[in-house]
């Protein structure tokens, strides 16, 4: 836990900027609002980016509470200079036999790893689709992996990369199958 907190107090530490912030994963965005709404509020400055997955945008559209209170943080992002991105296509499959957005489209993808290559540190919190997928031969990881890749070249040149949660760690063991990270127990930093 000591070495969390040390990597994490670095990271927050850190003026390498601009600052990206890719905001994924889905069924947890409630549980994710207060941390998005500290990021914006305390760590992300005018100039900086804020990446929004395939879930967190389809939670946008539900107009329930949740999506609200992050329209709010969106928002308040949006008046503090910071660049808001929303995937502007995406790749369609199913969840539970029903037509859905499974994962940023590949426009998206591009956009996002620009914006990830001119990163002075990049916090990744959350898949960018249905990665899971991936391994019953559907659609909704290559999002996650375009992004992976795009923070791992940001990495090698010098970015200060920050992944944390388990289905980001998850999601990056699984389709990158790759020894570019050290462990932690929840988060992960890449190496350098």
């Amino acid at each position: 836990l000591a070495k969390e907190v040390k990597t994490m107090e670095a990271f927050l530490r850190s003026k390498k900027n601009p600052f990206v912030f890719l905001f994924g994963g889905g069924p947890k965005l409630k549980d994710k609002l207060s941390f998005l709404l500290n990021a914006v509020r305390n760590q992300m400055t005018e100039g900086d980016v804020l990446a929004v997955g395939s879930g967190p945008a389809a939670a946008l559209e539900a107009g329930d509470e949740t999506a609200q209170k992050f329209k709010a943080i969106i928002d308040e992002a949006r008046e503090k200079g910071i660049k808001v991105m929303l995937p502007t296509d995406y790749v369609q499959g199913e969840i539970d036999g029903n037509p859905a957005r499974v994962d940023i489209g590949p426009e998206t993808a591009q956009a996002y790893a620009r914006e990830i290559r001119r990163a002075g540190k990049v916090l990744w919190n959350g898949p960018m689709g249905i990665y899971e997928n991936e391994a019953v031969g559907k659609p909704g990881a290559a999002g996650t992996i375009a992004v992976a890749k795009a923070v791992h070249k940001a990495t090698r040149r010098g970015a200060f990369t920050f992944l944390g949660g388990g289905d980001t760690r998850d999601a990056v063991r699984a389709l990158m199958n790759l020894p570019l990270f050290r462990w932690l127990p929840n988060l992960f930093r890449w190496r350098r």
